[in-house]
């Protein structure tokens, strides 16, 4: 059974460490946007790529809604843990 159309008209595929996600909504927090890929918010940080270069990312913090767009790339990193 196929999709509605409208449903496929608003969703959008996001990308997070290359594996897709599709999004419906047109904005999202970093912890949403970990959340929809899986992943624990408190323990990873979130970055968008902005440009071709490993450099070329910057991190995301849950302040300020992401404006979701089709083919937003992200990724997902690990949060240091404490060593006592």
């Amino acid at each position: 059974m196929s999709e509605s159309p409208a449903k496929l008209d608003k969703e959008k595929m996001i990308y997070v460490n290359d594996r897709m996600i599709p999004i419906e909504n047109d904005f999202l927090t970093s912890k949403q946007i970990l959340v929809a890929a899986g992943f624990v918010p408190e323990q990873y940080s979130l970055y968008l790529k902005t440009g071709n270069t490993p450099k070329d990312h910057t991190e995301v913090t849950d302040k300020t809604p992401i404006e979701i767009q089709n083919g937003l790339h992200f990724r997902a990193v690990p949060k240091p843990t404490s060593q006592v």
